[in-house]
Formats: structure tokens, sequence, C-alpha cells
């Protein structure tokens, strides 16, 4: 049987476990390919398309702590990454 991708959450007790299974499976349900827009904030590299997680209340922006989403990438007109959104 083949699961929907989002159908599935994996869930471990430690951050450092979590970690490496998040690279894992982003490898397997969001591999890296042509045109595929990705991006460095701190240590971390993000890829159009992959699921997050909320973690902090945004009022603001009515997101809040565990909200799950979808992150897109949005380039400036010169065509460099410039900001990041999350549909929820």
């Amino acid at each position: 049987m083949l699961l929907q991708r989002q159908s599935v959450q994996v869930v471990v007790a430690h951050n450092t476990t979590a970690e490496l299974l998040n690279q894992l499976i982003r490898e397997q349900v969001n591999p890296r390919g042509m045109g595929k827009k990705e991006i460095r904030i701190g240590e971390r590299v993000f890829r159009d398309g992959d699921r997050v997680i909320i973690t902090q209340n945004d009022y603001n922006h009515h997101c809040f702590n565990g909200d799950v989403g979808i992150l897109h990438i949005h380039d400036n007109a010169e065509g460099h990454h410039q900001a990041i959104s999350v549909s929820v």
C-alpha cells in the first residue's frame, strides 16, 4: 500500500534523532531536483515544498504552535531567493 505524503507523521524522543530522520525522510518525499528552490537559514537548508510545523504562535499571521504547512520560496526580480512563506 502506498501512503499519501500528508498521512505520515513520525514522532521520536530526541531532537538529534528527529533531525536525522527528517533529513532521510525529506530526501524520499521531497528530493532535490532540477529547478527545485532551496534556501539556507543559519545551518538549515529549506526546500520549496517541505512540510514544516509551526513552533511558536504568531497572532498577527494567524499561525499557531502545532500548525503544519508547506514551505514556499519566492524569488525577487533578479531571480534570487528572497522570501519564504508557509501555507497552513
